[in-house]
């Protein structure tokens, strides 16, 4: 119990993508434990990020160790103690998430300098080396606005993992996890309009676009489930399902569409399902 979150909070701090979906498994494995004291399950995770901060802090590690602890071992401690309030696999998700979104955007914000530094680093290395296929108008536009989205690329990067590590949960736990049935509570609405009015904030567009961009990840996992949930209805070749799935998302116009339809599915329940997901 001491040792596995140990060393995945060692872990986290070099690939906090990795480590989220690592404790999210560990926490399914020992699931008993982890509902009923959440913090005594992962309490060794901070072990080694919080002494690094106390002991061996720089401006250099700061990030990271901050990655570690509000990117990776609070969402999951969110995720394990709203479980055990709520009992429902889904919503403890859906506050997981918006604790990472939070933390996302302050990440974006205090450590703008730096990550603004490592990005200019990183392009003039690839300028070096790549020079012809950098200049290229091609790849101009996508760097200018892998700039911009910065904050919200690192975050959905994290939600994504945390994704996996529900599904992974699921199958330690034994619980069945079907895409087609996955649904958010009403509640992550209301975070995506109390972000709205920032669009009318001047000087706040930045900051309203990364938000919206990580809000919309749910939205959109749900709007997929909506896809899954009705083709399933209408094809019953699981090849051509499948190729139907594939050519649906590998247009990027069509998250727009899936991202509506996941977020009116929130407020509507388009296929009665119960709220938040698998009992635990």
């Amino acid at each position: 119990m001491f040792l596995i979150p140990l060393v995945l909070g060692s872990l986290s701090i070099l690939f906090p993508f990795i480590s989220a979906i690592l404790l999210m498994m560990y926490a399914g494995k020992s699931v008993t434990i982890s509902i009923q004291t959440p913090l005594r399950a992962m309490g060794s995770f901070f072990v080694v990020p919080l002494g690094m901060l106390l002991f061996f802090a720089t401006p250099d590690s700061l990030l990271p160790i901050c990655d570690s602890v509000f990117g990776v071992g609070i969402p999951v401690l969110l995720f394990l103690a709203t479980l055990a309030r709520l009992h429902r696999t889904s919503s403890a998700f859906a506050i997981s998430v918006l604790a990472l979104i939070i933390y996302g955007m302050w990440r974006g914000y205090y450590f703008q300098d730096l990550l603004l530094s490592s990005f200019s680093e990183v392009m003039a290395q690839a300028q070096a080396t790549l020079p012809q296929y950098m200049n290229t108008e091609v790849m101009k536009q996508p760097l200018s606005m892998w700039k911009i989205l910065m904050p919200a690329m690192w975050t959905i990067t994290q939600i994504c993992s945390m994704f996996v590590g529900l599904i992974l949960f699921h199958k330690q736990v034994g619980l069945s996890f079907r895409w087609s049935e996955l649904r958010f509570p009403v509640y992550y609405n209301l975070a995506i309009l109390v972000v709205l009015p920032l669009y009318f904030v001047s000087g706040q567009e930045l900051w309203f676009i990364n938000a919206i961009a990580s809000l919309a990840v749910l939205p959109i996992l749900q709007g997929v489930g909506i896809l899954v949930y009705y083709l399933t209805r209408l094809l019953s070749n699981r090849l051509i399902l499948g190729v139907s799935l594939f050519i649906i998302l590998i247009n990027l116009m069509s998250y727009i569409f899936i991202m509506l339809l996941g977020f009116a599915d929130i407020w509507l329940n388009l296929r009665k399902l119960e709220i938040g997901g698998s009992p635990a």
